[in-house]
């Protein structure tokens, strides 16, 4: 065999295990594509199934709270004055009836 003949033959088994080493990566990258595509359509399921919770079960109800505490805050707001109002009446009848039981007792 010649010196050419040789390299032509070393290059022919190399285009061979290339080729065959080619197709394996090939055929591998098939099989992980497909097992990918089966994992995301799992995704996808379960992403749909956690907005359809979120649009029909977990908005109204934050949304319900949420109503619920600004109701309250603006109840709490409004009466806000009126408990100053209180408290200052508050403070009048004690001096009253601290002032009616010093009476009382000169009185006694």
């Amino acid at each position: 065999m010649t010196e050419n003949e040789l390299l032509l033959e070393i290059s022919n088994m190399m285009d061979v295990k290339i080729g065959t080493l080619h197709q394996s990566v090939r055929d591998e990258m098939k099989e992980i594509k497909g097992d990918l595509q089966s994992e995301m359509s799992g995704m996808k399921a379960d992403i749909r199934a956690l907005k359809m919770q979120n649009e029909n079960d977990i908005i109204p109800h934050l949304q319900n709270i949420e109503s619920c505490y600004v109701d309250t805050s603006k109840r709490f707001y409004m009466e806000l004055g009126q408990m100053e109002d209180l408290k200052q009446d508050v403070d009048v009848l004690k001096k009253v009836v601290a002032e009616h039981s010093e009476r009382l007792q000169k009185i006694s």
